[in-house]
């Protein structure tokens, strides 16, 4: 997910969102995992959205564990 502004109200509202871990920042790109299904990731976007992040891209990654490894 690519974050225009407000970073640190997005990463509040992943932080304490159960089905996110491992969040890692990278300028102004995050990395997170996931472990919902659609309708729990609209309801985060709804989240996000609301919390005042100005999200520029979001896209979910539907890689297998394996192909993640051999990244």
């Amino acid at each position: 997910m690519h974050i225009l502004a407000q970073m640190e109200k997005a990463l509040e509202v992943l932080k304490e969102n159960p089905l996110v871990d491992r969040v890692t920042v990278d300028g102004d790109d995050v990395i997170f995992r996931f472990n919902g299904g659609e309708k729990e990731e609209a309801e985060l976007l709804t989240d996000l959205v609301a919390s005042g992040a100005l999200i520029h891209n979001y896209m979910r990654d539907q890689a297998d564990i394996e192909e993640i490894f051999r990244r």
